[in-house]
C-alpha cells in the first residue's frame, strides 16, 4: 500500500550515527547546563500526564513574561511547528520562508499538502524583507515562517523587518526563536503577541538550556489561536518526565546565563580562528558558526580525525556548520582543520 502522494517524495530526516571524538554537528550544549535533575523526577507513573501541562505553562509564562493562556507545550518546537501546519494548511495552501533555513519547514508543509515557496536570501545570506513582502503579495500565503537567528546561517531578522512583514501581509506569521538566547533574549517577539494577533512564536529548551534530550518546546500566540491548536493537539502529548524536568529547568533558569556568556565568547574565538585560516566565516548569533570552504572532502577528512561537523548538499555543498563546543573541542576542531586544509595553515 503506497502512502499518500505528499509523502512518497520525502527523504528521511537523517542524523549521522557514526563514531566520533568531538561532536560539533547538531547545535547541542557543550555539557549538562543544568545538573542534579535526578531528585526532581516524579515518583509515580501510573497516571496520565497533565494534558495541558498547566504547572509547566505557568512556569513558562513567568519566565517568558507572558500568560499561560498564550502557551502550548510540546515535544520540542518541531512538534509545535507540525501542529500549526496540520491545523491550518489545506491542499495547495502556500507557505513562504527564507532559504536556506530549517529543512523541516518545507517537509511538514509538503506532508500536509501545502506548497512551500522559498524566498532566496541575498549574498551573504541576508534576509530580503522586500522580496518576502513581494512574494506574499503575489502568492497570498496562508503562513509565513521566519527563523531568527536562522539555522543554518546564524544571521538575524530585525524586529522592524518582522513587524513590516506582519503589517504588509494577511498571513499567519510564525517566528522560530529556538536560538534567540544566543543573540539577545530581550529581542523576542513574545512581547508583541497582543499587538499582532496573527503572530505565532516557537521557543525551545534544547539549545540555551542544554536539554535537547528531554524534547521540550513552547508555542506562543493569542488565546484564540491557542484554543484552536488545542483542539488538534494530541491528548497527553507531553510525558510526565519532560514536564517535571521542564518545571525544574525554568526554576533554575538563572544558571543558563553563565553558559550563554561562555558560548558567545567561544563563538567569537572560533570565528576569529577560522578567519585567520583564510576561511570565509558568516556572522552568527546562534550557538554555531557557518563557514564556506572549497576544500575537497573536508567533512570526511575531519571525520578521519574524529571531528564531526555538519555538511550540506545541493546549493550549500561547499558550506559547513560547526557547533560551539567546549574550549577543548573547539581547539581540536581548529587544529584538525589546519591539518586537512593545505591553504589554511599558519
Amino acid at each position: 500500500m503506497l502512502p499518500k502522494k505528499s509523502v512518497q517524495a520525502l527523504n528521511t530526516y537523517q542524523t549521522k550515527n557514526i563514531d566520533y571524538k568531538v561532536k560539533l554537528d547538531a547545535n547541542e550544549a557543550t555539557s549538562d547546563v543544568l545538573k542534579d535533575f535526578k531528585d526532581k523526577l516524579p515518583t509515580s507513573y501510573f497516571r496520565y500526564p497533565d494534558n495541558h501541562a498547566q504547572t509547566l505553562r505557568q512556569k513558562a509564562a513567568s519566565y517568558y513574561n507572558t500568560k499561560a493562556e498564550n502557551i502550548i507545550a510540546g515535544n520540542g518546537s518541531s512538534e509545535m511547528l507540525e501542529l500549526i501546519l496540520k491545523t491550518y494548511l489545506e491542499k495547495d495552501d502556500v507557505v513562504l520562508g527564507f532559504e536556506p533555513s530549517f529543512t523541516m519547514f518545507r517537509v511538514f508543509t509538503e506532508i500536509y499538502t501545502g506548497q512551500y515557496m522559498p524566498v532566496e536570501a541575498n549574498e551573504p545570506f541576508a534576509f530580503d524583507t522586500e522580496a518576502m513582502i513581494q512574494a506574499a503579495q503575489t502568492y497570498q500565503p496562508k503562513i509565513i515562517i521566519l527563523c531568527t537567528p536562522n539555522n543554518p546561517t546564524g544571521n538575524i531578522l530585525s524586529e522592524t523587518a518582522i513587524k513590516t512583514i506582519i503589517e504588509s501581509t494577511n498571513a499567519l506569521v510564525l517566528v522560530d526563536e529556538a536560538y534567540i538566547e544566543f543573540y539577545n533574549k530581550q529581542a523576542s517577539m513574545i512581547r508583541f503577541l497582543k499587538t499582532y494577533p496573527r503572530l505565532i512564536i516557537l521557543r525551545s529548551l534544547s539549545k540555551a538550556f542544554g536539554l535537547a534530550g528531554i524534547r521540550l518546546g513552547f508555542l506562543f500566540s493569542n488565546p484564540d489561536i491557542i484554543k484552536t491548536l488545542n483542539t488538534v493537539k494530541s491528548p497527553y502529548n507531553l510525558n510526565i518526565l519532560t514536564q517535571s524536568l521542564g518545571i525544574h529547568a525554568l526554576d533554575e533558569s538563572g544558571r543558563v546565563e553563565a553558559y550563554l556568556s561562555f558560548i558567545k565568547k567561544e563563538r567569537a574565538k572560533m570565528s576569529k580562528a577560522l578567519e585567520n585560516l583564510n576561511i570565509r566565516v558568516f556572522p552568527s548569533y546562534a550557538n554555531f558558526v557557518f563557514f564556506k570552504s572549497h576544500q575537497t572532502h573536508l567533512f570526511d577528512k575531519l571525520l578521519d580525525q574524529g571531528i564531526l561537523i555538519r555538511d550540506f548538499k545541493g546549493p550549500l555543498a561547499s558550506y559547513f556548520r560547526v557547533s560551539i563546543g567546549t574550549t577543548e573541542d573547539n581547539e581540536q576542531f581548529i587544529n584538525a582543520l589546519k591539518e586537512v586544509t593545505p591553504d589554511a595553515r599558519d
